[in-house]
Protein backbone atom coordinates (compact mmCIF):
# COMPACT_ATOMS: atom_id res chain seq x y z
CA UNK A 1 0.00 0.00 0.00
CA UNK A 2 3.20 2.54 0.98
CA UNK A 3 4.58 1.83 -2.30
CA UNK A 4 1.33 2.44 -4.63
CA UNK A 5 1.27 5.58 -2.63
CA UNK A 6 4.38 6.72 -3.35
CA UNK A 7 4.39 5.37 -6.77
CA UNK A 8 1.28 8.03 -7.03
CA UNK A 9 2.91 11.09 -5.23
CA UNK A 10 6.02 10.36 -7.62
CA UNK A 11 3.79 10.50 -10.53
CA UNK A 12 2.23 13.43 -9.02
CA UNK A 13 5.05 15.45 -8.99
CA UNK A 14 6.82 14.36 -12.49
CA UNK A 15 3.27 16.26 -13.74
CA UNK A 16 3.75 19.35 -11.67
CA UNK A 17 7.00 20.04 -12.70
CA UNK A 18 6.48 19.38 -16.39
CA UNK A 19 3.63 21.66 -16.17
CA UNK A 20 5.38 23.75 -15.13
CA UNK A 21 7.98 23.67 -17.42
CA UNK A 22 5.01 24.18 -19.94
CA UNK A 23 3.97 27.21 -18.21
CA UNK A 24 7.11 28.82 -17.79
CA UNK A 25 8.71 27.94 -21.68
CA UNK A 26 5.36 27.30 -23.85
CA UNK A 27 3.47 29.46 -25.76
CA UNK A 28 0.22 30.43 -25.76
CA UNK A 29 -2.51 28.43 -27.88
CA UNK A 30 -5.95 28.19 -28.89
CA UNK A 31 -7.90 26.57 -25.79
CA UNK A 32 -8.15 23.08 -25.97
CA UNK A 33 -11.61 22.37 -24.12
CA UNK A 34 -10.63 22.29 -20.85
CA UNK A 35 -9.07 25.38 -20.59
CA UNK A 36 -11.75 27.12 -22.50
CA UNK A 37 -14.77 25.97 -19.79
CA UNK A 38 -12.64 26.97 -16.94
CA UNK A 39 -11.19 30.33 -18.69
CA UNK A 40 -7.58 29.23 -18.61
CA UNK A 41 -4.82 30.36 -20.83
CA UNK A 42 -3.60 27.13 -22.83
CA UNK A 43 0.24 26.90 -22.93
CA UNK A 44 2.01 24.11 -25.24
CA UNK A 45 5.79 23.36 -26.14
CA UNK A 46 6.54 22.68 -29.52
CA UNK A 47 5.69 19.21 -30.57
CA UNK A 48 3.76 19.05 -27.95
CA UNK A 49 0.30 17.23 -27.92
CA UNK A 50 -1.12 18.62 -24.40
CA UNK A 51 -1.55 21.89 -22.65
CA UNK A 52 0.38 22.51 -19.58
CA UNK A 53 -2.74 22.48 -17.17
CA UNK A 54 -4.10 19.04 -18.80
CA UNK A 55 -0.32 17.82 -18.16
CA UNK A 56 -1.05 18.99 -14.14
CA UNK A 57 -3.94 16.87 -14.08
CA UNK A 58 -2.76 13.90 -15.84
CA UNK A 59 -5.86 14.32 -18.73
CA UNK A 60 -6.23 13.87 -22.25
CA UNK A 61 -5.96 17.53 -24.32
CA UNK A 62 -7.82 18.26 -27.71
CA UNK A 63 -5.54 21.49 -27.96
CA UNK A 64 -5.11 22.17 -31.47
CA UNK A 65 -1.40 23.74 -30.93
CA UNK A 66 -2.02 26.90 -33.48
CA UNK A 67 -0.44 29.95 -31.58
CA UNK A 68 -2.70 32.79 -30.90
CA UNK A 69 0.06 35.31 -32.29
CA UNK A 70 -0.73 33.48 -35.96
CA UNK A 71 -4.62 33.87 -35.26
CA UNK A 72 -4.41 37.01 -34.49
CA UNK A 73 -3.67 39.47 -37.96
CA UNK A 74 -6.88 36.93 -39.43
CA UNK A 75 -8.52 38.66 -36.43
CA UNK A 76 -7.72 41.58 -37.78
CA UNK A 77 -8.19 41.45 -41.24
CA UNK A 78 -11.60 40.31 -40.59
CA UNK A 79 -12.54 43.17 -38.56
CA UNK A 80 -11.48 45.65 -40.94
CA UNK A 81 -13.04 43.67 -43.68
CA UNK A 82 -15.79 44.39 -41.78
CA UNK A 83 -15.41 47.81 -41.11
CA UNK A 84 -15.09 48.26 -44.91
CA UNK A 85 -17.88 46.17 -45.86
CA UNK A 86 -19.75 48.03 -43.45
CA UNK A 87 -18.80 51.14 -45.36
CA UNK A 88 -19.63 49.33 -48.49
CA UNK A 89 -23.49 49.63 -47.32
CA UNK A 90 -23.54 52.47 -46.04
CA UNK A 91 -22.09 53.73 -49.17
CA UNK A 92 -24.53 51.77 -51.23
CA UNK A 93 -27.69 52.83 -49.09
CA UNK A 94 -26.50 56.46 -49.49
CA UNK A 95 -26.40 55.97 -53.64
CA UNK A 96 -29.96 54.70 -53.65
CA UNK A 97 -30.92 57.17 -51.59
CA UNK A 98 -29.81 59.87 -54.44
CA UNK A 99 -30.96 57.87 -57.34
CA UNK A 100 -34.62 57.93 -55.75
CA UNK A 101 -34.58 61.66 -55.13
CA UNK A 102 -33.74 62.34 -58.08
CA UNK A 103 -35.91 60.04 -60.01
CA UNK A 104 -33.44 60.33 -62.93
CA UNK A 105 -31.53 56.82 -64.51
CA UNK A 106 -28.59 58.44 -65.15
CA UNK A 107 -25.47 56.80 -66.69
CA UNK A 108 -23.27 58.22 -63.92
CA UNK A 109 -25.45 56.99 -60.93
CA UNK A 110 -25.97 53.62 -62.50
CA UNK A 111 -22.39 53.29 -62.54
CA UNK A 112 -21.42 54.19 -58.88
CA UNK A 113 -23.55 51.82 -58.49
CA UNK A 114 -22.53 48.84 -60.23
CA UNK A 115 -18.71 49.93 -58.39
CA UNK A 116 -20.56 50.14 -55.04
CA UNK A 117 -22.09 46.60 -55.83
CA UNK A 118 -18.49 45.32 -57.38
CA UNK A 119 -16.45 46.64 -54.17
CA UNK A 120 -19.26 44.88 -51.81
CA UNK A 121 -19.01 41.83 -53.59
CA UNK A 122 -15.24 41.71 -53.62
CA UNK A 123 -15.06 42.34 -50.08
CA UNK A 124 -17.60 39.45 -49.45
CA UNK A 125 -15.26 37.09 -51.75
CA UNK A 126 -12.45 38.45 -49.89
CA UNK A 127 -14.03 38.29 -46.43
CA UNK A 128 -15.15 34.33 -47.18
CA UNK A 129 -11.66 33.50 -48.76
CA UNK A 130 -10.00 34.62 -45.19
CA UNK A 131 -12.12 32.28 -42.89
CA UNK A 132 -11.44 29.65 -44.94
CA UNK A 133 -7.82 30.08 -45.35
CA UNK A 134 -8.20 30.50 -41.47
CA UNK A 135 -10.28 27.41 -41.13
CA UNK A 136 -7.50 25.70 -43.03
CA UNK A 137 -4.85 26.92 -41.22
CA UNK A 138 -6.47 25.63 -37.86
CA UNK A 139 -7.21 21.58 -39.75
CA UNK A 140 -2.98 21.61 -40.88
CA UNK A 141 -2.54 22.34 -37.18
CA UNK A 142 -4.16 19.28 -36.20
CA UNK A 143 -3.19 17.46 -38.56
CA UNK A 144 0.47 18.49 -38.27
CA UNK A 145 0.53 17.30 -34.67
CA UNK A 146 -0.68 14.07 -35.45
CA UNK A 147 2.54 13.70 -38.27
CA UNK A 148 5.07 15.24 -35.49
CA UNK A 149 4.27 12.37 -32.86
CA UNK A 150 4.41 9.82 -35.86
CA UNK A 151 7.70 11.22 -36.72
CA UNK A 152 8.92 10.74 -33.30
CA UNK A 153 7.78 7.25 -32.73
CA UNK A 154 9.75 6.53 -35.91
CA UNK A 155 12.76 8.20 -35.22
CA UNK A 156 13.09 6.91 -31.69
CA UNK A 157 12.46 3.30 -33.35
CA UNK A 158 15.22 3.92 -35.72
CA UNK A 159 17.68 5.99 -33.40
CA UNK A 160 21.31 3.96 -33.23
CA UNK A 161 24.43 4.76 -32.55
CA UNK A 162 26.27 4.79 -35.79
CA UNK A 163 29.84 4.80 -33.59
CA UNK A 164 28.93 1.03 -32.50
CA UNK A 165 28.71 -0.13 -36.21
CA UNK A 166 32.37 0.18 -36.79
CA UNK A 167 34.20 -2.74 -36.82
CA UNK A 168 37.64 -1.29 -34.98
CA UNK A 169 39.62 -4.60 -35.01
CA UNK A 170 39.00 -5.09 -38.78
CA UNK A 171 40.38 -1.04 -39.11
CA UNK A 172 43.80 -1.84 -37.64
CA UNK A 173 44.33 -4.99 -39.80
CA UNK A 174 47.23 -4.32 -41.94
CA UNK A 175 46.21 -5.70 -45.30
CA UNK A 176 48.15 -9.16 -46.37
CA UNK A 177 49.28 -7.75 -49.97
CA UNK A 178 51.72 -4.95 -48.44
CA UNK A 179 55.08 -5.49 -47.82
CA UNK A 180 56.51 -5.28 -44.59
CA UNK A 181 60.04 -5.28 -45.22
CA UNK A 182 60.30 -2.24 -42.72
CA UNK A 183 64.05 -2.31 -41.97
CA UNK A 184 66.33 0.03 -42.64
CA UNK A 185 69.24 1.91 -40.12
CA UNK A 186 68.17 5.25 -39.59
CA UNK A 187 64.10 3.67 -39.09
CA UNK A 188 62.19 3.26 -35.80
CA UNK A 189 63.58 0.80 -34.10
CA UNK A 190 59.67 -0.51 -33.12
CA UNK A 191 59.14 -0.86 -36.89
CA UNK A 192 62.75 -2.89 -37.42
CA UNK A 193 62.46 -6.64 -37.71
CA UNK A 194 65.70 -7.05 -35.36
CA UNK A 195 66.73 -9.86 -37.29
CA UNK A 196 67.04 -7.66 -41.18
CA UNK A 197 68.50 -4.86 -38.28
CA UNK A 198 71.15 -7.35 -37.30
CA UNK A 199 72.01 -8.01 -40.92
CA UNK A 200 72.10 -4.81 -42.69
CA UNK A 201 74.41 -3.71 -39.50
CA UNK A 202 77.15 -5.95 -40.32
CA UNK A 203 76.40 -5.71 -44.02
CA UNK A 204 77.58 -1.40 -43.48
CA UNK A 205 80.71 -2.68 -41.40
CA UNK A 206 83.40 -0.92 -43.45
CA UNK A 207 81.76 1.79 -44.60
CA UNK A 208 82.49 5.16 -43.02
CA UNK A 209 78.74 6.70 -44.15
CA UNK A 210 75.84 3.94 -44.78
CA UNK A 211 73.30 5.92 -47.53
CA UNK A 212 70.00 5.79 -46.03
CA UNK A 213 68.49 5.14 -49.12
CA UNK A 214 69.32 2.16 -50.02
CA UNK A 215 67.45 0.07 -47.70
CA UNK A 216 64.02 0.69 -48.49
CA UNK A 217 61.29 1.12 -46.21
CA UNK A 218 57.78 1.09 -45.68
CA UNK A 219 55.83 3.99 -44.16
CA UNK A 220 51.85 3.17 -42.97
CA UNK A 221 49.58 5.73 -41.90
CA UNK A 222 46.53 5.59 -40.05
CA UNK A 223 44.24 8.42 -40.26
CA UNK A 224 40.06 8.13 -39.61
CA UNK A 225 38.02 10.72 -41.60
CA UNK A 226 35.38 12.76 -39.89
CA UNK A 227 32.67 10.42 -40.56
CA UNK A 228 34.47 7.55 -38.14
CA UNK A 229 35.71 5.22 -41.15
CA UNK A 230 38.86 4.03 -40.79
CA UNK A 231 40.88 4.61 -44.28
CA UNK A 232 44.62 3.62 -44.83
CA UNK A 233 47.66 5.60 -46.48
CA UNK A 234 50.60 3.93 -47.65
CA UNK A 235 54.10 5.65 -49.24
CA UNK A 236 56.63 3.57 -50.55
CA UNK A 237 59.84 5.26 -50.81
CA UNK A 238 62.85 3.75 -52.74
CA UNK A 239 66.03 5.44 -53.91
Amino acid sequence: MSDRVAKKSSKTIQRATLAATIDELGFEVMPCSFCHSKGLRCKMLERSSRCGECVRRGRSCDGSGVPVSALDRIVAESRRLDSEEQDAEEALRAERLALAEAQKASAEAQRRLDESWARLDRLRRQKRMLLSRGGDMVRRGLESLDEMEEADRREANAAGDPVDMVDWDAAFVVPPELPLDLSFSGGPSFLVDQGSFDGTRQASQGSEVQDFFDVPFFFLVFCFHVCGKPCRLGCWFKK
